[in-house]
């Protein structure tokens, strides 16, 4: 006589590595690309922008090896701001790092623009505040059009369904 299934068992079967592993950390990482698509800032327009103007007063580009393969922290510091303001690793392909760290020095005046959901944020914790462009007079480091498409690609929605139907797809496979 089989014993009726308790909740414990129920669960534990989905973290089982034979049965539903895989599937599990499929369908939660779908799950949590949705999640990123809904709850981050909408850009749509230049209106959902905020130009900021300051005085450099540091900038730090790391690239390290860790352990889970290569990381990028790219942060500029301005005068009167407590954030640091970061350049987001998807936005690396459009930065021009080199051309920055030979033309901008401590001192110079810099603009930038950010989400402008954002602006609560600013002065107001120590929270980093991701970067969408940068200019220096005329010269552009970081084009906010570039920037705007990739965040307006979609990326998210595909990964999300793609890890989902993948998910569900394996479960019902390991179950036959």
């Amino acid at each position: 006589m089989n014993k009726p299934k308790t909740f414990r068992t129920q669960i534990s079967e989905w973290f089982d590595r034979d049965k539903c592993l895989f599937s599990s950390l499929t369908i939660f990482t779908g799950l949590f690309f949705f999640y990123h698509q809904f709850t981050r800032d909408t850009l749509k327009s230049d209106k959902d922008l905020l130009q900021l103007k300051g005085i450099v007063k540091d900038y730090s580009f790391a690239d390290k090896q860790g352990g889970r393969g290569m990381t990028h922290e790219y942060y500029i510091w301005l005068d009167g701001y407590k954030n640091a303001f970061q350049i987001p690793a998807d936005y690396l392909g459009y930065f021009k790092k080199e051309e920055f760290e030979t033309q901008v020095r401590k001192g110079d005046s810099l603009s930038l623009t950010i989400p402008r959901q954002k602006m609560i944020k600013l002065n107001d914790s120590n929270d980093d505040i991701y970067v969408m462009s940068l200019d220096k007079h005329n010269y552009n480091y970081l084009d906010k059009v570039k920037t705007m498409e990739n965040e307006n690609s979609g990326f998210d929605i595909y990964a999300g369904i793609f890890f989902l139907v993948i998910g569900i797809a394996f479960y019902f496979f390991k179950r036959w």
